[in-house]
């Protein structure tokens, strides 16, 4: 295992609020993007939206900062189909007596219409440009995981507590409204607090977190397709499915570890596909302790998914190799006498100094991922080179 500090070729971006909404943004072309939204409670309406650009060569960042002076963030979702689009899901006491998550879709300003600031300027606010517009307000308030449809750009899926709603983003009035739902846990069981769609099944399976509890619905025929009581020790913090396969997915927890699931194992519901390797003896497939406190994020890169992607609040970022749970980039001849990369954590990245609430592959660079931690650090970060040039030999 290889752990790597702040000497390091990474590159550091200082918010002046702290965050934990990061999102990577979809930008044609190969421009590395990725949007961190602020979470300042005492300063409401000076919350921002910064876009931050890496240039991979320089390893320098540029970026623009929007006003939200809707409250402080807690999501931010990036559209996969336009560049100035955005989902923020943010905690509003402005207009109740009581503070309320409340979610839109919003729209960056254009850059002729955006401050640019350099690093020393963000703390002083004088390159704050023109504030996010606001497209479309979701109709139920409360919500706490919220995904753009990978089949449909004109839905939404999203939870609260206790319901599963598909939105309808084409309503009048600028308003998202229910096209259905599924109400599946009981007043006096523990609510939601993370979901995760699928990019399999036409975007119809999604992946629920409540306590310790891991949930997969299908949203075709409404029923619960796969349930885990007691996925982790203590809570389930986040969850992902592999982009390649779609017979796995990963948890991790408040018990340190990354657990690595077989669905074939947990349900038939979902015509998994059974044939692509043999099934785990199983429903938990593997699992790895990365983490040394609870592991609030966990993310499967996008294209060569034997990779992983974990944030804690032990302020630190964790690369991970599962390829034994991977679809092989190679076949035949080619791989014979390879050694394959061991399972198990590729690097520890302790560039942070508070909790690291989440990290996020690039979307056009797999080898690039960001973090961000409470305190208001960002950090832009590489996958080694001895473990790319491994995997791509």
């Amino acid at each position: 295992q290889n752990r790597f500090s702040m000497e390091s070729a990474a590159a550091i971006y200082g918010l002046e609020y702290q965050a934990r909404a990061l999102a990577a943004q979809y930008v044609e072309g190969d421009q590395i993007s990725f949007l961190v939204g602020t979470q300042t409670l005492r300063h409401q309406s000076q919350n921002q939206i910064h876009l931050l650009n890496y240039n991979d060569n320089t390893r320098k960042i540029e970026h623009r900062i929007f006003a939200h002076p809707r409250g402080e963030i807690w999501q931010l979702v990036a559209s996969p189909r336009a560049s100035d689009l955005v989902i923020s899901c943010y905690n509003d006491v402005q207009n109740t007596a009581k503070a309320e998550i409340y979610t839109s879709v919003l729209r960056l300003p254009p850059a002729s219409q955006s401050g640019v600031a350099s690093i020393s300027e963000v703390f002083d606010s004088s390159g704050v440009g023109s504030p996010v517009e606001e497209l479309i307000r979701f109709d139920k308030p409360g919500l706490c995981g919220i995904a753009w449809h990978p089949m449909d750009a004109n839905r939404a899926v999203a939870v609260d507590a206790k319901t599963i709603y598909i939105f309808d983003l084409q309503a009048a009035d600028k308003r998202a409204v229910v096209f259905s739902q599924l109400a599946p846990i009981k007043s006096s069981e523990r609510g939601f607090h993370a979901m995760r769609l699928s990019p399999h099944h036409g975007g119809n399976v999604v992946g629920t977190c409540s306590d310790s509890v891991v949930r997969l619905y299908d949203l075709r025929n409404q029923t619960e397709a796969a349930l885990i009581r007691k996925a982790h020790e203590q809570c389930t913090c986040s969850l992902d499915f592999n982009p390649n396969d779609s017979n796995y997915f990963v948890t991790s927890g408040d018990d340190c570890k990354l657990k690595f699931w077989d669905m074939r194992a947990l349900s038939r519901a979902l015509a998994v596909d059974a044939t692509a390797r043999p099934a785990a003896a199983g429903p938990l497939a593997q699992q790895l302790t990365a983490h040394s406190h609870w592991v609030w994020s966990v993310r499967y890169n996008p294209v060569y998914d034997q990779l992983l992607l974990s944030s804690g609040s032990d302020s630190t970022v964790v690369v991970s190799n599962m390829e034994s749970l991977s679809v092989p980039l190679h076949t035949g001849d080619d791989q014979a006498g390879k050694d394959p990369l061991p399972d198990g954590v590729v690097a520890t990245f302790d560039e942070h100094e508070d909790s690291v609430y989440a990290a996020e592959w690039s979307v056009a660079a797999p080898w690039v991922f960001a973090s961000v931690s409470y305190d208001g650090r960002v950090v832009i970060n590489h996958v080694p080179n001895a473990t790319k040039f491994k995997i791509l030999t």
